[in-house]
Parts: C-alpha cells; sequence; structure tokens
C-alpha cells in the first residue's frame, strides 16, 4: 500500500492522507450510534481539509464513505489508475487468472470495469467465474461474517475460495488473505501492480497482530517517507516485553482473537508485580484486565523472557482482582 500511495502521489502531485476507519465494521454490527460518530468525524476532518476530492482503494470504504459523506466527490482507486495506466514495474502473470469481485462493489458496475481494464492493459489472461460482478460471492469477511460465525465463515470462504481452478486476482485484501488462509493461490491486484515478491499468490495470510502491525508501519512509513514528518515508532512499556509462542499458542491466539500486545501487557504485570499462580504441571499462569476483558495467559519464564503456551480471554472482573 505504501507504494501505490507513492505512486498515485508521484504521478498525481500534492496528495495529502488522511487515515480514518470508514464505518463499514460498524455498519455490518447494526451500530448505527458509532456511525454516526464516525461519520461526524469523518465530515468535520474533510471539511478542515478544504472538502477535497478523496480517493478510496477499498470497496468497502468507497460505498460507506459515498454513504456517510453527502456531497464530497468519492472517487475509487482504481478509476484514478485506469486513467494514469499501469506504473512502471508492474508484473504480467504468465498463467491465467480468475476474477473475483467483492461483495462490497456488487453494484459498483465502474469499478468493476476499472478492474478488468487495469488487468487488460497489463496483459493479463483472466476468466470469469460462475458467479461474479453484481452476482459475486462473499469470501467470507462481508458482515463481519467471520468473526461473528467463524465455522460458517470459513465454509463460505471455503466455497468462494474452490469455485475456480486458477490462482484468483482480486481488489480486495480481506477477499485475498481469506482465500490464502483457505489454502488458495491469491493475488490483490497490487501484487502485480507493485510486485514484491514472484510467490506473492502463496503468501500466507497475516494473522490478528500481524495486521495491526503492518497498518502501524504503514502509517509511520508513510509520515517518515512521504511527508518528512516523524515517523519512527516510540515503544509502549509492553511492548518491551520480550516474548516468543508455542504453535499451540498461536493457534489459540488467532482463533480467540487475541493480540499480541495483550499478552505482552499481561505479562508486563507479572514482571512488575511478579504475581501469578503455578500449575501442577509447573507453568505459570497470569491475568489481566485492561479495559473490559480479562486476558489470561499460560507461560514459562527464563530470566526476561516469557515463552507463552496457551492464552484465552473472558468478559469478567475477577472479585479483589483488578476493578
Amino acid at each position: 500500500m505504501e507504494a501505490a500511495y507513492a505512486d498515485l502521489r508521484a504521478r498525481l502531485g500534492d496528495v495529502g492522507l488522511m487515515l480514518q476507519c470508514c464505518g463499514a465494521p460498524a455498519h455490518w454490527a447494526g451500530r448505527r450510534e458509532k456511525i454516526g460518530e464516525l461519520a461526524g468525524t469523518l465530515n468535520q476532518r474533510w471539511r478542515e481539509l478544504g472538502e477535497p476530492r478523496i480517493i478510496a482503494a477499498c470497496p468497502s470504504c468507497v460505498s460507506m464513505l459515498r454513504q456517510e459523506l453527502a456531497g464530497a466527490e468519492i472517487v475509487s482507486h482504481w478509476t484514478v489508475l485506469r486513467e494514469l495506466g499501469p506504473p512502471e514495474g508492474a508484473v504480467t502473470p504468465q498463467e491465467v487468472l480468475a476474477v473475483n469481485d467483492p461483495c462490497a462493489a456488487r453494484d459498483d458496475r465502474m469499478v468493476q470495469e476499472d478492474f478488468r481494464a487495469m488487468l487488460k492493459m497489463m496483459g493479463v489472461s483472466f476468466v470469469e467465474p460462475e458467479l461474479s460482478g453484481d452476482l459475486t460471492q462473499c469470501c467470507g469477511y462481508g458482515g463481519l461474517l467471520n468473526e461473528a460465525n467463524p465455522e460458517l465463515g470459513k465454509r463460505v470462504s471455503e466455497l468462494r475460495a474452490g469455485a475456480v481452478n486458477e490462482d484468483w486476482v482480486t481488489y480486495c485484501v480481506m477477499c485475498r488473505d481469506l482465500f490464502a488462509k483457505s489454502g488458495k493461490r491469491a493475488l490483490h491486484l497490487y501484487d502485480l501492480l507493485y510486485p514484491r515478491s514472484d510467490e506473492a499468490a502463496s503468501r500466507p495470510a497475516p494473522g490478528y497482530s500481524a495486521r495491526r502491525e503492518n497498518r502501524v508501519r504503514l502509517r509511520e512509513g508513510l509520515l517518515r517517507e512521504l511527508w518528512r514528518e516523524s515517523g519512527e515508532h516510540v515503544a509502549e512499556p509492553h511492548e518491551t516485553v520480550a516474548v516468543t509462542f508455542s504453535d499451540k499458542a498461536l493457534e489459540a491466539m488467532e482463533t480467540r482473537r487475541i493480540l499480541k500486545s495483550d499478552v505482552q501487557k499481561v505479562l508486563m504485570q507479572v514482571r512488575e508485580t511478579g504475581r501469578y499462580l503455578v500449575n501442577d504441571d509447573g507453568r505459570r499462569l497470569a491475568s489481566f484486565r485492561p479495559a473490559v476483558v480479562t486476558y489470561w495467559v499460560e507461560f514459562e519464564q527464563d530470566g526476561e523472557a516469557f515463552v507463552v503456551q496457551n492464552a484465552w480471554s473472558h468478559r469478567m472482573c475477577i472479585k479483589g482482582g483488578q476493578p
């Protein structure tokens, strides 16, 4: 994404950056009050910037911004790129790909056409799956399905991922990553426009912690490299906790949506207070409630280093413990 933004800025001139949630997750969750709050913030920041044209790459963002920012000109990044043409360095794979429209773009015929036009300009050979365009099938992420009902979300992802024999190419990062999580080779169009690896189609999907870390690093990189502002990362106290994870712990954390930073906060309390329980097998157990959720971590310790064996969480408050 950093390469994509740098390219767009270089070819369009002065392009600003506004990092703000579009409100799609709140919309899918039915949280109208939260959507109103986000829309208010977006409107305020947009007006402070002089009511500029907004360019968005994510189909969900394009859809939500058009709903919530009355009067704003919302343009898809793919429409802009179609006008500019592929950047230098774009690659054309030899194999035939299958195109995937994300469900957020079902009603956006222009974006669908822009995507295909970009592939044609690059000389990419592609086929249409049975369900495509206005009838495209969800990857399992839309409507927060993968979060609200993981088992159903997994079945939907596997169904869509296995709908074609070819590798997928799409313009939604969540579609691409859920296909990869299902074991299907898949590319995001950025992988062809701004290549970084010859094996991009087999790149594993990032976990929750890595995705969050990537967002932080993207913001810092954009500030540092493009705006020449301070983009150096200032570590939070819990980030200084040295920790490694067993395979079992990593799998449990991914399934239970527990971030590495959540675990580090628990272990920071152990380091500062020395308080923990000892299981029958000699492993240590500690908990911490940073907000409304109590996190539990089972770990072993070697000096200042921690090896996490398991982690889980509950919406609970331990009587006599933290408030």
